[in-house]
């Protein structure tokens, strides 16, 4: 089995969920081959947002790989470069995604392929139309509520119709978690969790000097890793945060999103923002956290959540403040769960004055329960002993 994996947030060395999925089906041998195809880059931004370009790391990534690269012995890399924005250039950005299927059809002639979609973006209906029919296995990974994220009522519409194209298609509708099984399900036994996991060697290896001495940005730290978005912050309790602990450094590590980290910077000497990094050196930035904390608005969108940010935080050993949020209830005797601002604080208080050494290494048993190996491989292998990878059809 060959598999073609259309991702969202795409391949780079800060480790995402497909990806991690992916090298594992190979690593385990259920694909000979894979083809990981990035979230489309726009020519026109060369001309229109080179800067904002040069400044996202997470943009820099995917134009890397405009021209196709291994990445692996097995794996090829590539990122759909379009003319522009689809109101502008919609029949030239149809030629060639047209190319680009001419030369993915082409190159795995003859090979049985399984199509692995977690890419709903408006602009991917065409290719999603035709990649589709050539598929002989099609895995649907709703790694969030996609529906709930931020956007234009007309641009989610097309999201909708994107998803329900590919889940009515799909042989295996992987769900986040419970909320999004239960929102988009139809019934049937091909829906099922999974859930989010945890790289751990990498923190266990991750060992050496301060890495916040280079941004000259002096302890206690309070420290957040993820996408980072209006619409999942608390911005109340970011700012009781931010007040009662001046004398703190209260740092984002990852990607910012419509701007949100920016303008807290201007606004607050206290506050940092760090542009995501390679996993291995995220790992290292994190256990040197004083406290990890989370603090998220509980709606519609982190309903569509699993952090893994948590079992990142546990693998480092850390002390954790969070929202009650994206059913982290279920974790409440290793993190402190918060309900108000003054709650937030007074956890965060009591944590940069006392470590609970025996909290924290029981939460790093949980982490290493919850290793991506751990949760990937029984899916899979179950799927294998059903004729899900049947090997029969390959070249």
């Amino acid at each position: 089995m060959n598999l073609l994996c259309l991702s969202e947030m795409g391949w780079s060395p800060m480790r995402q969920r497909s990806q991690n999925v992916v090298e594992i089906l190979e690593n385990e041998g259920f694909i000979q081959k894979f083809i990981f195809i990035n979230s489309d880059v726009k020519a026109s931004d060369l001309l229109l947002k080179l800067h904002e370009q040069l400044k996202n790391k997470k943009k820099i990534y995917r134009w890397k790989y405009v021209i196709p690269k291994k990445v692996c012995k097995a794996g090829l890399t590539f990122t759909p470069m379009v003319a522009g924005p689809d109101k502008f250039f919609f029949w030239i950005n149809r030629l060639i995604y047209w190319i680009y299927f001419s030369w993915i059809t082409a190159h795995l002639e003859k090979k049985t392929i399984c199509l692995y979609i977690n890419d709903f973006a408006a602009e991917r209906i065409f290719l999603h139309e035709l990649l589709l029919p050539i598929a002989n296995k099609i895995i649907v990974d709703l790694s969030d509520d996609f529906l709930s994220f931020e956007g234009r009522p007309s641009n989610l519409e097309r999201i909708k119709k994107n998803i329900e194209l590919c889940v009515a298609k799909a042989d295996l509708v992987l769900c986040i978690n419970d909320h999004v099984l239960k929102k988009y399900s139809d019934g049937t036994d091909k829906f099922v969790v999974l859930k989010n996991a945890v790289e751990l060697d990498p923190f266990i290896k991750a060992i050496g000097p301060d890495p916040f001495s280079r941004h000259k940005i002096p302890h206690p730290i309070l420290g957040y890793i993820g996408t980072v978005t209006p619409s999942r912050m608390d911005t109340e309790i970011l700012m009781a945060i931010l007040s009662r602990f001046s004398h703190c450094s209260v740092v984002f590590l990852g990607i910012d999103v419509r701007r949100f980290c920016e303008k807290l910077q201007k606004k607050h000497k206290n506050f940092f923002f760090i542009e995501s990094v390679p996993f291995e050196q995220m790992c290292l930035y994190v256990k040197n956290f004083d406290v990890g904390i989370i603090p998220h608005l509980d709606n519609e969108h982190t309903k569509g959540n699993d952090l893994l940010k948590i079992y990142n935080f546990m693998a480092a050993k850390i002390p954790i403040v969070a929202t009650n949020v994206s059913g982290l209830h279920k974790f409440h005797e290793y993190i402190d769960i918060a309900l108000n601002p003054e709650d937030f604080c007074k956890n965060i208080e009591l944590h940069l004055n006392t470590r609970d050494e025996r909290r924290l290494d029981a939460g790093f048993e949980i982490a290493k329960e919850n290793t991506w190996e751990t949760k990937v491989l029984p899916l899979f292998k179950g799927l294998h002993k059903r004729g899900f990878f049947d090997k029969s059809n390959n070249d």
